[in-house]
């Protein structure tokens, strides 16, 4: 099914839009709340399960996603059983969820999708929900790795990665040019030596820029200065200059221009982190000795805890019974390492039942698509 998301306004529109014409047909709060894993801090989320009008599906105009907000999402039916048949944890649990946070359930979902819910999961679930909780470990790691290593505010240049050869090791450019702007200084790449250059200096211009404090005449020395400079206007190359036959290089240097696009590349990612981080679940991860995210840790045994319980045949279980277990550790009451090597016991668990699960191997298509014709029709009123 091809994707048509909508998006911003225009999905509150159409989300009123569809409870209005009564095409609303499943509704309820999920996350934290769902899991009985709620603090004082949490958000609340909700998703829903709606039905495109048959004018819509018949002039090729139908939706299949309505993100109101990030923490309130709808999906249409089609749309839905097609991500529920990829087994995917967060679709699984809506399905799930216990009676006291279904907002709304129509008739006919419950008819058709509900009571027959046991039949859409399969022994895929290892995997979706085996490789869903290693990502809230890698997330978990990305997080210990932001609070060890901070960067600075201040973003470096590319000057900061280019080193000049001296003695038997080697000293930053910034060292050679000093206090001086860079434009007084121009860059000639070298045959046969990648990203290395040879520097050369406007030296009447640097004098007059030195001795004279007068800014006009420092514009313009600019204006008609006899190099580039070292930096492209993005900052991120090195600007090549032309000179004459009888310039003489004042030293010869290296520029790291693959480390330099890996430093904004983290320096990126660092600064939206924080940017977007939410401050109480910072607050809580820095503690000292728990530098890393504790509820990606905690939805990560959660996880592994549900899947292995539905390959052993006990149900889907969104509700935890092992709940003050789960809060221990989003409570920081084990260590980071201690978290990951008992992750890595009930993955090899999920693995074992994997083995012997009587579960299908896949969810039946054919059979899905019959429900969804079913609800569809009576939904419709097509005889």
């Amino acid at each position: 099914m091809e994707e048509n998301i909508i998006k911003g306004s225009a999905a509150l529109k159409m989300y009123e839009k569809v409870k209005a014409e009564g095409r609303l047909i499943y509704e309820v709060m999920v996350g934290s709340h769902s899991y009985g894993l709620n603090v004082a801090t949490s958000d609340e989320d909700f998703k829903f399960i709606y039905i495109d009008s048959l004018e819509d599906i018949l002039s090729d105009n139908s939706t299949t996603q309505i993100n109101v907000t990030d923490d309130y999402v709808g999906y249409e039916i089609g749309r839905y059983l097609e991500l529920l048949r990829k087994q995917n944890p967060n679709i699984i649990e809506i399905l799930y969820t216990n009676d006291r946070f279904i907002k709304y359930c129509h008739p006919l979902f419950w008819e058709n999708i509900i009571f027959n819910r046991e039949s859409f999961i399969s022994n895929k679930v290892a995997f979706s929900f085996g490789e869903y909780a290693l990502t809230q470990i890698k997330k978990a790691q990305g997080t210990n790795k932001k609070f060890m290593n901070p960067m600075d505010k201040e973003r470096k240049t590319l000057r900061d990665f280019c080193w000049v050869g001296e003695g038997q090791g080697s000293i930053p450019l910034k060292n050679v040019i000093g206090n001086y702007p860079q434009w007084l200084f121009g860059c000639v790449a070298i045959d046969h030596m990648k990203n290395c250059y040879h520097l050369f200096s406007d030296t009447a211009a640097k004098m007059a820029y030195s001795c004279n404090e007068d800014e006009t005449v420092r514009d313009f020395i600019y204006i008609n200065r006899k190099y580039n400079g070292i930096e492209d206007k993005d900052g991120v190359q090195i600007k090549l200059s032309s000179t004459h036959k009888n310039d003489i290089p004042i030293c010869l240097f290296y520029c790291n221009v693959e480390g330099y696009s890996k430093y904004c590349k983290d320096y990126k990612e660092y600064w939206d982190w924080v940017e977007a981080r939410n401050t109480a679940r910072f607050v809580e991860n820095s503690e000292p000795g728990m530098n890393y995210d504790r509820k990606n840790m905690m939805h990560c045994h959660r996880l592994l805890d549900m899947a292995i319980e539905i390959l052993s045949g006990q149900g889907v279980n969104v509700l935890r019974s092992n709940r003050e277990e789960l809060l221990g550790i989003r409570n920081g009451q084990a260590t980071y390492q201690e978290l990951v090597d008992k992750a890595n016991i009930k993955k090899n668990k999920l693995d074992e039942l994997y083995k012997t699960t009587t579960l299908p191997e896949l969810c039946d298509k054919s059979m899905m698509d019959t429900h969804l014709m079913k609800l569809r029709k009576a939904f419709y009123d097509i005889k």
